[in-house]
């Protein structure tokens, strides 16, 4: 009796706790954040004979209903007592080796909740998405002049030049405590390089144009074959002469030399195509103002197809394909094939060349390097419709025979038949009209409305009549 009387009381209270829900407050919200739904755990104690409903929910009557239900609790403090969660309570394990130099920033290199507040000066709950601006500072808020972060950092970079000005494009957290990050951690002590070297304790140019082919934005870095080592910034000069972090934050690529390639005029195999047919098209991109050491290399092409004014563009900037196979000199023919099927009209046909080193990586795209791209050269390319045929044969009324030497024209053009009295025209998809005649001995005729489509063929013959003829008779005398 007593357990059916404990079932009832089960069932009345899962019923009830939906129809009586009350708003959360925030120390729900904010337990739940990192605990989650815990009342299915907590209901288990029941059947283990722990606890009963009648400890943790006091019995309300509902007037209206008149039932009895119990308190649904929304506040967790009501049984556990607030306790205080800090950083390092919940993440014992975060390291020097995961913050790197922000491990010191509260004074000593020992990671403690003061080094987390730095950055994250507000609570937030531990979902997707809680960390923002308002109890967080990011990255230009410490390292640029502009940022309204507190704490300035003595590593300010207004100047970020290579790629997309943006920090976090490089320092990107992974979910694990801000480290790992492929290109480099926020500040990883420890970060080991991708590819063979002997360097393993810091990032360096290698890390990016050796190992790897990356995205035109934001970090526009094609290969650089055994050219790209651990020299790049500290010794040359060609990239500033200074230290990796300062020459990634403040330095264009190749910025003393401002080489740029060069592209020649654009050919086309067909210059005027029926639209279904394909076109090649050709030029030749060079670095005849190449630096001696010959580093910067044609590192690709690209072409674009813009309508004949210029106001729309039909195929944004799309790869071309070295001619020999590889982009791997300073001089490359390249070439693409252009697909008509979707064309018609006039176009104005635009090419590219890029700079840059060798590609590692066949598989990927080439990508420029920043700024080294060509002025950009352009040809015009005109695709007509796909046509369809007027086809037929011209004969006599009087014997049905074919009749030789009738001029057929429709609009902008005529043919002459010969002995077998056919003729035909090619024209573009429309309505036209076709005339026969044979002066002085036959009627004109005219035949309209006649429709052509595209790919097909219409027949039109035509039978002429002979001219009505009567005697003349009399004589011719002198005066």
């Amino acid at each position: 009796m007593k357990n059916r009387v404990w079932k009832i009381i089960i069932a009345i209270f899962l019923f009830t706790a939906i129809s009586h829900t009350t708003f959360a407050d925030t120390n729900e919200t904010y337990c739940r954040s990192c605990h989650g739904n815990t009342v299915d755990r907590h209901h288990l104690l029941l059947p283990s004979g722990t606890y009963q409903c009648t400890d943790c929910h006091v019995m309300k009557y509902d007037t209206q209903n008149q039932t009895y239900y119990p308190e649904v609790i929304r506040n967790c403090q009501t049984c556990h007592a607030l306790t205080a969660h800090t950083c390092m309570s919940c993440h014992p394990q975060v390291s020097s080796s995961d913050l790197g130099l922000h491990s010191s920033m509260n004074g000593s290199s020992t990671v403690d909740n003061g080094d987390c507040m730095t950055c994250h000066y507000m609570p937030f709950p531990m979902v997707k998405g809680a960390v923002n601006n308002s109890n967080t500072y990011f990255c230009a808020d410490c390292h640029t002049n502009a940022g309204t972060g507190p704490n300035k950092s003595i590593r300010i970079f207004n100047d970020k030049k290579h790629g997309r000005a943006e920090c976090m494009d490089c320092h990107v957290a992974d979910g694990t405590y801000h480290q790992d990050n492929p290109r480099g951690s926020v500040a990883n002590l420890t970060y080991v390089s991708r590819y063979p070297t002997t360097i393993t304790n810091t990032t360096d140019c290698a890390d990016c144009h050796r190992a790897a082919n990356l995205d035109d934005a934001p970090f526009n870095a094609p290969g650089g074959g055994t050219h790209i080592d651990n020299t790049c910034t500290s010794g040359g000069g060609c990239h500033g002469g200074n230290t990796f972090v300062a020459a990634v934050h403040s330095t264009n690529p190749l910025d003393n030399l401002q080489k740029k390639p060069f592209i020649s005029v654009p050919t086309l195999d067909y210059s005027t195509v029926t639209r279904g047919t394909d076109v090649n098209i050709a030029a030749i991109a060079n670095f005849t103002n190449s630096p001696p050491n010959g580093n910067a290399l044609v590192d690709g092409a690209q072409y674009r197809i813009n309508n004949s004014d210029n106001t729309q563009t039909i195929l944004p900037w799309t790869p071309m394909a070295a001619s020999d196979g590889n982009f791997d000199s300073l001089i490359e023919g390249v070439t693409a094939r252009i697909n008509t099927n979707n064309l018609t009209g006039t176009y104005n046909i635009f090419v590219r060349g890029m700079g840059g080193g060798p590609a590692q990586n066949p598989l990927e795209r080439y990508y420029p390097m920043n700024g080294d791209i060509s002025p950009v050269k352009s040809v015009t390319l005109i695709v007509q419709p796909q046509g369809g045929y007027i086809n037929g044969t011209i004969r006599r009324s009087s014997d049905n025979s074919p009749l030789e030497g009738v001029l057929v024209s429709i609009t902008g053009a005529s043919y002459t038949t010969v002995f077998d009295g056919k003729y035909s025209f090619s024209v573009s998809p429309g309505t036209y009209a076709v005339t026969a005649s044979k002066q002085p001995a036959y009627n004109d005729i005219t035949v309209p409305g006649i429709i052509v489509t595209a790919s097909n063929t219409t027949y039109v013959n035509i039978t002429l009549e002979n001219k009505l003829t009567g005697t003349i008779t009399g004589s011719v005398t002198t005066g």
